[in-house]
């Protein structure tokens, strides 16, 4: 299977509301459906969704769900609930009063030849573009050189090491019995990334088991 035709059978699981060369926001089709914490998604470049003008990569970073109208803030009502899903049925509303939105930090793109590189676009994904999810093989393809590390790392946001943490866990655990040496390889490249900063070091190293 060529690479277009691989992108193309994707699901994507949302659709860009803000960009920014190094970020973007996007909004989950279903409100509390955004992806994974640490998990990789691709944005395809320009106006086709099979990859065939190359694709932005991204980890998610957060995900957060608001009301749609900051204005209306939500009141309490399960009172004479259960469970969450009695007060969606009694309350089919609320499906449309609220939105999930993710944050993607960008670490690295995918050319038109295919290859994967670990470094930022030109240009940040459009508005409205589509959002996929990335399955297990274009993960383990997306980290066969720690060269993502560099860009992870220089987010310094109060949850960033959880993030990467999270998304070294996910990539180590695709490739099954291969997943530990791997860990060791992410944490010598983190070794040389974070020199100077052994607590951050320490508390990434200790997140990986």
């Amino acid at each position: 299977m060529t690479q277009s035709a691989f992108l193309a059978v994707a699901q994507h699981v949302g659709e860009v509301v803000e960009s920014a060369t190094e970020s973007l926001l996007a909004q989950a089709y279903a409100i509390d459906d955004a992806p994974r914490l640490g998990s990789l998604v691709r944005i395809p470049f320009g106006r086709a969704s099979d990859g065939s003008a190359g694709c932005t990569y991204g980890v998610v970073t957060r995900a957060h769900t608001a009301p749609v109208d900051p204005g209306r803030a939500p009141v309490a009502r399960g009172q004479s609930a259960t469970s969450l899903d009695d007060i969606y049925r009694e309350h089919p509303q609320l499906e449309r009063l609220f939105r999930t939105l993710f944050a993607v930090r960008v670490v690295g793109h995918g050319a038109v030849d295919g290859a994967i590189v670990h470094y930022l676009p030109e240009k940040p994904p459009e508005v409205h573009q589509l959002v996929f999810a990335c399955d297990n093989h274009e993960l383990e393809r997306f980290t066969e050189r720690p060269g993502y590390l560099a860009l992870l790392l220089a987010d310094r946001g109060p949850i960033a090491d959880e993030v990467t943490a999270a998304f070294l866990r996910e990539a180590a655990r695709v490739r099954g019995i291969a997943g530990q040496p791997y860990l060791v390889h992410a944490g010598k490249a983190m070794v040389s990334l974070l020199r100077g900063d052994s607590v951050r070091l320490a508390t990434l190293l200790g997140r990986l088991g």
